[in-house]
């Protein structure tokens, strides 16, 4: 470890909306927060999951590219929280992201 101690970003994810936040050895500080634009949650009728994928899909990217800002400032490693099918989507809509599933 450097003489900086241990630092890193998290990024929680939900559907609708991701923190995003920087650890610096002795405390966590909140940077900001991403909001999906117009989400709504599917209706019982098909059709339907086909624009709730789009949203989540647009959604994932809005947060690949501020994630990609806040790595230039923060030069560091990028740990992700979420649940198992945002996680998913995410990994495989956003190039270069290595996912390890550390949950049983």
């Amino acid at each position: 470890m450097n003489s900086r101690g241990l630092r890193f970003l998290l990024l929680v994810l939900g559907e609708e909306n991701a923190g995003l936040y920087y650890f610096n050895s002795s405390s966590l500080s909140f940077l900001r927060s991403i909001q999906a634009d117009t989400f709504s949650k599917p209706a019982a009728n098909p059709g339907r999951d086909d624009r709730q994928e789009a949203l989540q899909y647009i959604f994932c990217h809005k947060v690949d590219d501020e994630l990609s800002l806040l790595l230039k400032e923060y030069p560091v490693p990028l740990f992700v929280l979420g649940t198992g099918a945002m996680l998913i989507r995410f990994g495989r809509w956003i190039r270069g992201l290595t996912l390890i599933n550390v949950a049983p």
